[in-house]
């Protein structure tokens, strides 16, 4: 993948596959010296998030991060124009004249934005309202007046972003310039109280929260970022994954599994394997962490267990 922006960004781009000495190999293969290759594209074919986790290149990166981003800012203004025009309709504002005559732009430049496309997509993100871009167009006296039933459903992304709206924020986490959204933490690294976090705003869902070193956030457009930090009051607990790797000998599920419940940390789900017997045992471990000083140190007393190899944060 790698070699292929190497070429031009747009073969890259287009990539569908490649052949490496004449045989198909997967995007991820390393090259050798003397490879000879040969890259496949398809003018239909697009970037993947995937590619992020192997394209070691900053210049692949950096194309691959533009492409998503660029991607990602065009369907959040089909969804903010979709939304607009619904809630717009409702008061007699039709979205293409406000569009054409200026207005929506200089509603947009009142919001802090710099052209009415960027206003539209932070009305796809979550970010702004199509209500709070009506006060900048309609007289307050009109807005005021109940706004007349629709003949048909509302649209499902409207109904969403109210929802959310009135949902009161999740405990733990403190965002930064908005009050009373959903909050939801990332499954793919599960962040616990004293990790260093960063919020997204996700479309419909409120605002979801990763750690800073989650690969899923090299991905997400930066513009849809919020500061969040931690706020933790009473008991929080979070749902944590920690594999040890061990010598394969008998009781050493048993001590670990008593680290666990000394330090009064519950055991949700476990999974345990060997690679062949008498080797190694790889066993993975769901518990409930209330903060990461409690996760350190109860990984450190595992790791003195007799016949640990390695304990770490899966």
């Amino acid at each position: 993948m790698d070699f292929a922006y190497t070429i031009h960004s747009e073969i890259g781009e287009h990539t569908v596959g490649a052949k490496v000495n004449g045989k198909l190999v997967p995007l991820r293969y390393k090259l050798k010296n003397g490879d000879t290759v040969e890259i496949l594209t398809s003018p239909h074919s697009h970037p993947s998030k995937d590619w992020l986790t192997f394209v070691k290149t900053s210049r692949a990166q950096a194309r691959i991060r533009q492409f998503i981003r660029q991607a990602e800012h065009r369907r959040s203004i089909e969804i903010g124009r979709e939304v607009a025009e619904r809630e717009f309709r409702r008061f007699g504002v039709t979205l293409n004249k406000v569009a054409k005559d200026g207005t929506l732009e200089k509603a947009a430049n009142a919001l802090g934005y710099r052209i009415s496309d960027d206003l539209l997509a932070g009305i796809g993100y979550g970010k702004v309202s199509p209500h709070d871009v009506l006060r900048q167009i309609v007289p307050p006296e009109r807005l005021a007046e109940p706004a007349p039933a629709q003949d048909g459903p509302t649209s499902r992304l409207t109904e969403i972003f109210r929802k959310v709206a009135r949902r009161p924020a999740t405990g733990g986490v403190r965002i930064s310039g908005i009050e009373d959204v959903l909050v939801r933490y990332g499954r793919c690294c599960n962040p616990v109280p004293g990790d260093s976090i960063v919020g997204f705003i996700t479309r419909g869902r409120g605002v979801t929260v990763h750690t800073v070193q989650c690969e899923k956030v090299l991905g997400i457009d930066p513009d849809r970022r919020v500061d969040v930090s931690w706020d933790v009051k009473g008991d929080l607990k979070r749902p944590v994954s920690v594999r040890v790797v061990t010598n394969d000998r008998p009781g050493i599920l048993a001590e670990i599994s008593h680290i666990f419940s000394e330090a009064g940390i519950n055991i949700s789900q476990a999974s345990c394997r060997t690679t062949a017997p008498g080797e190694k045992a790889v066993n993975d471990f769901e518990v409930t962490i209330g903060d990461l000083t409690q996760l350190k140190a109860v990984m450190r007393s595992i790791e003195r267990i007799e016949g640990v190899t390695s304990v770490e944060r899966a």
